[in-house]
């Protein structure tokens, strides 16, 4: 399917607030509401938007967030999928990514504290330890979201941002608001009238309810979910690690990874890495360009390891 410029204009307000309205954004590209109403139905039509998210501040309810990168050997492709097929099981594991490069598989794991991660963990090894070649696990301990610039090349939009620090007290939920995020996180673009009759309460309270936990930043953006090697991208894991971590030079570091329009989601770690980064290229130039870029900006930068990301499995955390 080839996009012209209106799609990709409303790709990248779905990217921004998928909860925007038909109208509203009918107004930001200057087209009719029924226009907008086409064009979405036609790119979930076509599998351009094969959904959609919302992203949840999972440090306010309790969670610590971990990634692990695993190596594997003597392995065949019926015991890949037999361990894929665990990792998307579980309610700990949110993303899980098949990759090629120095690693085979990059997944995400949120836990209840290090026993419960060492658990699961612990679960995992039981069952495929004979598989298991390497393993690296680092801590995320802060993790910046944007939107995908370069799906219209406007400014990188900052109000969407979502920084989660290490050092947080997890907020006390009502039996409410947490059925209200869980069927938000399972259904996103559920309206205010079937969140009012699916949990018996008011239009007024959902709204004010929603209001509140967006102000506080437990929920955040609503987003489409693009398949962007549909539109010609390749995504890839930039690995950073760093000669020393003073506060000034990484903060540097992170401003700038935040700005750059690949780039839609950086974390930073403890562990075998220092900084993790989420990045789109179109060809093997733009990915050298970034890299060359980055290396010669910040002589601090020890080494970059990348990897490509052939299969996404999973890529959102249930609640």
């Amino acid at each position: 399917m080839e996009l012209d410029k209106f799609d990709l204009n409303i790709l990248s307000c779905l990217d921004l607030n998928a909860r925007q309205s038909y109208a509203e954004i009918g107004k930001r590209i200057r087209r009719s509401k029924q226009f907008v109403e086409y064009r979405i139905r036609r790119l979930s039509e076509e599998r351009i938007i094969e959904g959609y998210s919302l992203d949840i501040d999972l440090r306010k309810m309790g969670y610590t967030i971990f990634n692990i990168f695993l190596q594997f050997h003597r392995l065949g492709d019926n015991n890949l999928r037999e361990i894929i097929k665990f990792f998307n099981g579980s309610s700990q594991v949110g993303f899980c990514l098949e990759t090629l490069g120095n690693w085979d598989l990059f997944i995400s794991v949120k836990s209840e504290g290090i026993s419960d991660f060492y658990k699961f963990v612990g679960t995992f090894h039981s069952k495929f330890s004979k598989y298991i070649k390497r393993e690296s696990i680092n801590l995320e301990v802060n993790g910046i979201s944007t939107n995908l610039k370069f799906l219209n090349r406007e400014k990188k939009c900052t109000d969407y941002i979502s920084v989660n620090t290490m050092v947080i007290e997890k907020r006390n939920f009502s039996k409410f608001e947490n059925n209200l995020i869980f069927i938000l996180r399972s259904n996103p673009m559920m309206s205010y009238l079937e969140l009012s009759t699916k949990l018996k309460k008011s239009h007024e309270t959902i709204r004010k309810t929603i209001k509140s936990l967006e102000r506080e930043k437990i929920l955040k953006r609503t987003r489409a979910i693009i398949s962007l090697d549909k539109l010609g991208y390749e995504r890839y894991l930039f690995l950073i690690e760093l000669h020393f971590l003073a506060d000034k030079q990484k903060e540097e570091l992170l401003n700038y990874l935040k700005y750059r329009e690949n780039i839609d989601y950086t974390m930073e770690c403890i562990g075998s890495w220092n900084i993790i980064c989420n990045t789109y290229s179109k060809n093997i130039q733009e990915l050298r360009d970034l890299i060359i870029g980055l290396k010669n900006k910040f002589n601090y930068i020890s080494s970059i390891e990348f990897l490509r990301v052939i299969q996404t499995e999973k890529e959102v955390f249930s609640i």
